[in-house]
């Protein structure tokens, strides 16, 4: 097989990442829901047999009936002839997971006594859920466990040899064991008892390993984690003598015992819960501001000053040092955040048939280029920094509606701009001026994906829709929210999308399989929500209130008050350190570098 190779009309091959024994993965691209997945081939060396086949389509309805953050997700399987390698193809389609296996890491480096724990949540998080569903893995190791790309998060693959209740048949021969044997529980090699504490002896394994850097196998005598580094609370050492009991009947009772003992650990050290969801649930449910999670000290202003007369819109950071506002007064204004001096105003909006002023704002990926949506149902574009004219787009949706919001595609060749009351959609080339598509079923706010093929709309009608950009064909649908959606923004690696709307929640979607993995209650109806530059954060708005949150766990960092208005936008400096809020007629900085320190921890905690 080879680069451009397409499976099924559907599945075009691109690089291949890894190989195996008896499998070779692919990075490919799904022509049909325009994203990047991966696919698992069955190598042309593999020894060919039903037996082996079986093997492939076990580990595809095994992995594929289980749904969790912590799981990798299977998509597709399937199988074609294929004329160039003159065989018959056997394939399985995943989510593409960006990151290194754990046997890369702990090659590397030994992560720190808060992160192996944290680890350690999420993979017996992972067993949890599978044991739910009468899963027994067989083959829990470093390099069966992916540590995505943000470091912080891992998923737990390769289920081919796993025993599950709705396959009955077990593939392994008589008088065999399959496994990883300095993974395996010692009744593996002397009894047919396969349970879900077999599983449990191998998270031991694994945790012991991330806690000293030694694998436990042969270890005699087994020494506690502790006596290499005091660090490590003597909770540690109990749970792990739990998990590592030669005898299984000795050994800890369930996967979900040791996810809530790592848990109460971690809680100790200071630490989160970062398993990405709850028992018997798809996504975790983090408390509402004041519930029951300790409330963190409310941001304080550096500076707050008057800018548009009426009120203000919208506001984007073009640089650390300069700030760009819209407001009723239809000017678009340039400011100076150190001094909070005036620069320049743009002039061009004019009042609209129900109001007038700049609805929204949005800078090209070089920040040379202004776009800016307004009442009068144009938009147009500016020459940054200097403000100079560019083009109008006058292809307004009728005489009633304007402009909503605007956004520029991660290349910026193209504009989106979408009218209100979910009205449509505009699609334009941003060269050319030239109207590309023009979408119907659109909604108030866009968002590109970060490469660019799909344009996500909210809607009045509480559905959020993603649209193929080259075609103008809608391609998915989410309809899980009971009220409207207000606002949408994808984090920079395109994995997560954030919605936010009336029902006070914000939720964030897994984007290789559309599944909610995070969800955060806030006190009043989310007008806004935004990823930070890095995606580290999440920034709401919800009335007079906007809350900073970590965009992993939902855990809330601080409290921004505003000036007793409506807080209608927000934006990051691109460094972080500044969060800049418009509300009323006036806008506000505020200092969030002491939060974003919170988040290093030494470290562990960096994308």
């Amino acid at each position: 097989m080879k680069n451009d190779d397409v499976l099924i009309g559907r599945y075009r091959l691109i690089s291949q990442i890894g190989a195996g024994g008896f499998g070779t993965v692919w990075k490919a691209f799904d022509e049909r829901m325009r994203r990047f997945i991966a696919i698992k081939v069955i190598s042309e060396n593999a020894p060919t047999s039903a037996k082996m086949e079986q093997r492939f389509w076990n580990e595809a309805i095994i992995t594929g009936s289980l749904s969790h953050p912590n799981i990798v997700t299977i998509h597709d399987f399937g199988g074609e002839w294929h004329s160039g390698e003159n065989r018959y193809i056997t394939f399985l389609v995943m989510e593409l997971l960006e990151g290194q296996p754990l046997t890369r890491v702990l090659a590397t480096r030994r992560p720190g006594v808060a992160e192996a724990i944290r680890w350690g949540i999420q993979i017996a998080a992972a067993l949890e859920a599978a044991h739910e569903n009468g899963v027994i893995h067989r083959d829990v190791k470093p390099s069966n466990i992916h540590v995505l790309k943000n470091g912080r998060q891992l998923k737990l693959l390769d289920f081919g040899i796993a025993k599950s209740r709705i396959l009955a048949a077990d593939l392994t021969a008589e008088g065999h064991w399959v496994g990883t044997e300095p993974y395996m529980a010692p009744e593996r090699f002397t009894s047919k008892r396969i349970d879900p504490k077999t599983d449990l002896y191998s998270l031991g394994c694994v945790l012991y390993e991330l806690l000293t850097g030694r694998s436990p196998y042969l270890l005699t005598p087994l020494a506690p984690p502790s006596a290499g580094n005091p660090e490590v609370p003597g909770a540690v050492d109990e749970l792990l003598s739990a998990l590592l009991a030669s005898d299984p009947d000795q050994r800890l009772e369930s996967a979900e015992t040791a996810r809530s003992a790592l848990t109460d650990i971690a809680a100790s050290l200071g630490s989160v819960d970062l398993t990405g969801a709850e028992k018997g649930q798809g996504a975790p449910r983090v408390p509402a501001p004041g519930e029951s999670e300790a409330t963190p000290a409310e941001a304080s202003p550096i500076a707050s000053w008057h800018c548009h007369d009426g009120g203000v819109y919208t506001v984007r950071f073009w640089d650390g040092a300069t700030l760009i506002s819209g407001g009723e007064d239809s000017l678009i204004k340039m400011w100076s955040t150190n001094d909070r001096k005036h620069l320049r105003s743009l002039v061009g909006h004019a009042p609209g048939f129900w109001n007038r002023g700049v609805r929204d704002l949005a800078l090209s990926p070089g920040k040379g280029l202004l776009a800016s949506a307004g009442f009068d149902a144009t938009v147009r574009l500016w020459g940054i920094p200097e403000g100079e004219a560019v083009r109008t787009l006058k292809q307004g949706p009728s005489l009633f509606t304007y402009y909503d919001s605007v956004s520029f595609s991660p290349d910026g060749r193209l504009i989106a701009a979408a009218a209100n009351g979910s009205s449509g959609i505009n699609l334009w080339e941003q060269g050319t001026g030239i109207l590309l598509h023009r979408l119907n079923l659109g909604g108030n706010r866009v968002a590109f994906t970060p490469d660019g093929r799909l344009l996500a709309s909210n809607g009045q009608d509480k559905v959020v829709r993603m649209w193929d950009v080259g075609s103008g064909r809608l391609v998915h649908s989410l309809n899980r929210q009971r009220k409207p959606i207000r606002d949408l923004s994808f984090d920079p690696t395109g994995q997560h999308l954030a919605t936010a709307g009336d029902d006070k929640k914000v939720r964030v979607w897994e984007t290789a399989n559309w599944s909610i993995v995070l969800t955060t209650n806030e006190e009043h109806a989310v007008s806004k929500v935004r990823y930070s530059p890095s995606g580290r954060f999440l920034a709401v708005c919800a009335s007079n209130l906007a809350y900073l949150r970590d965009s992993l766990d939902g855990r809330l960092l601080s409290i921004i008050r505003g000036n007793g208005s409506p807080i209608v936008d927000l934006d990051f400096s691109p460094d972080e350190s500044l969060l800049a809020t418009a509300a009323g007629n006036a806008l506000q900085l505020w200092n969030i570098s002491e939060v974003s320190n919170t988040l290093h921890d030494g470290g562990e905690r960096t994308r």
